[in-house]
């Protein structure tokens, strides 16, 4: 028989309920609490390393989640490029390609930049690294 996390203390013939706020009630969730973390990242673990050792399995899931996400982000402009349509027949390459070129220099300076600020306080990375922090920045604005 499972024991309810808020009965702690016991005597031979009777159990005592414990109340909702007390210290040994915060005890008993934390212990429960502790249990379904180690339970949920062995979880985790034991995936992960299945996936390593199959790596074609890793591959078409890895595919999977990208045509669920290319077929989300469809759905959700779907009704927008009716209405762009026109406008973007209209639109100049050449502006097309300046545009782009701004984003890009703007982007790279913003990257460049945060090496700097990065090596005044002597923390060296590559461009790499600056660059996927700062995507991962953006993306968790996002979120």
């Amino acid at each position: 028989m499972r024991r309810s996390m808020f009965v702690a203390r016991t005597t031979a013939t009777r159990r005592f309920p414990l109340r909702a706020g007390s210290a040994a009630a915060g005890t008993t969730v934390m212990a429960h609490y502790r249990h379904l973390m180690r339970t949920l990242s062995s979880t985790a673990r034991r995936t992960v390393s299945g996936l390593r050792r199959r790596p074609r399995l890793r591959r078409a899931l890895e595919a999977a989640a990208v045509v669920a996400v290319i077929a989300i982000c469809a759905y959700a402009v779907k009704g927008e490029w009716a209405t762009a349509a026109p406008q973007l027949g209209h639109a100049r390459l050449s502006d097309v390609g300046i545009s782009l070129a701004v984003v890009a220099v703007y982007y790279l300076v913003f990257i460049l930049g945060w090496i700097r600020i990065l090596a005044g306080w002597k923390i060296r990375v590559s461009y790499r690294a600056a660059l996927e922090s700062e995507m991962v920045s953006m993306l968790a604005k996002y979120i």
